[in-house]
């Protein structure tokens, strides 16, 4: 293989030098050489192959997730996303590999979604692990408290389904394009501009009803 047509996968599980240690693991990846590992307990080729079959494993049941709550299609979280949640502001955990959203008109609305997944699953219990509620964000509540943040409106509910954690997203749809247009400020840190610019747009939807 040329150097030129490797892909990340090969960053992760090639290996460049043939010594047999995998490139991400390898202190020397150009030097056959020298076979001494980064780390030999904790070897990211293998952390890498487990984070791959999750995916795998959150893409087949969530499509069945989806049309359960009345979602029209969710998402799975990729590498890259969610080994950067886990080393940036999420270091702790990252609880959306697996996402849903339900964008609806107004806030009617976003209560009856909320009240209708609180039917189909009850609270998580020592004895109920699998399809039910593990915490519900109330995003309404929490954007009169932050007053120097962008306010969110909508729910975040994280739900347990079929043993796996999933998050699912509550909110209009007014409230999501402002979010798509303020997220490129979100993901440089710059807060205080993106909380100056978009700030009023989400207090006007959220007089209208949103």
């Amino acid at each position: 293989m040329k150097l030129k047509n490797a892909t990340y996968h090969d960053l992760w599980k090639g290996d460049f030098d043939k010594d047999g240690v995998p490139n991400i693991d390898d202190t020397r990846p150009f030097n056959r050489n020298i076979k001494r590992k980064v780390n030999k307990e904790n070897m990211l080729s293998d952390k890498y192959n487990g984070l791959r079959y999750r995916e795998k494993t959150y893409r087949k049941d969530i499509n069945e997730l989806s049309k359960l709550i009345g979602a029209k299609k969710g998402r799975v979280k990729r590498t890259y996303s969610t080994l950067g949640k886990q080393m940036g502001r999420y270091l702790d955990n990252v609880k959306d590999m697996g996402g849903v959203r339900i964008l609806t008109k107004n806030k009617r609305e976003n209560d009856k979604y909320l009240n209708k997944i609180k039917d189909q699953f009850p609270r998580c219990r020592k004895k109920t692990k699998k399809n039910c509620i593990f915490e519900i964000e109330n995003k309404y509540d929490e954007s009169k408290k932050k007053k120097n943040e962008l306010p969110y409106l909508g729910y975040h509910v994280g739900v347990r389904y079929k043993g796996l954690p999933y998050e699912v997203q509550i909110k209009c749809r007014k409230m999501q394009r402002i979010q798509d247009k303020a997220h490129p400020f979100y993901k440089k840190g710059q807060y205080e501009l993106m909380n100056k610019k978009f700030r009023p747009s989400v207090m006007r939807i959220k007089r209208g009803g949103c």
